[in-house]
């Protein structure tokens, strides 16, 4: 286990590849630029950084109501019926915990990304080739790809 905040214990040009995946909304954002600025510092000329992050005024419904759809389309009204009935209980678990995470937002732990932020560290730490923002989750959160 390591705090993402210090100084990552590998050496320069160690990795080919990293993958953040809703790690970056757990870190202050006065931190964040040291943190893409270490993936940079350890991915290899020609690595590649995936990272993808929660945005702020997400609304876990929409992820919910995205998939239901999705799910209609492909295995019809009574399937889905009996799927919705077979998981409630996880998935209103999963409801509670995301509302607990998206009210905790303004406290210590977790403040989610603006649109553009990740591209925009990424270009301050000098990746190249940065993808537009790719909309995950249901449009909820942002999936950038940049090459060192």
């Amino acid at each position: 286990m390591h705090d993402l905040t210090l100084k990552l214990p590998f050496e320069n040009n160690y990795f080919n590849k990293i993958v953040s995946n809703n790690v970056l909304y757990t870190i202050k954002p006065d931190k964040r630029k040291f943190v893409i600025e270490e993936f940079y510092r350890v991915l290899k000329p020609g690595g590649i950084l995936v990272i993808s992050n929660i945005i702020k005024g997400w609304k876990p419904i929409r992820i919910y109501s995205y998939h239901l759809k999705k799910d209609l389309g492909q295995i019809g009204l009574i399937k889905l019926i009996v799927k919705i009935t077979k998981y409630l209980w996880p998935t209103l678990k999963i409801f509670y915990y995301a509302f607990k995470i998206k009210n905790n937002s303004g406290a210590k732990n977790h403040m989610f990304v603006e649109i553009d932020e990740q591209k925009k560290l990424m270009q301050e730490a000098g990746f190249k080739k940065i993808s537009g923002n790719v909309p995950t989750y249901a449009t909820q959160a942002i999936l950038n790809i940049g090459i060192k």
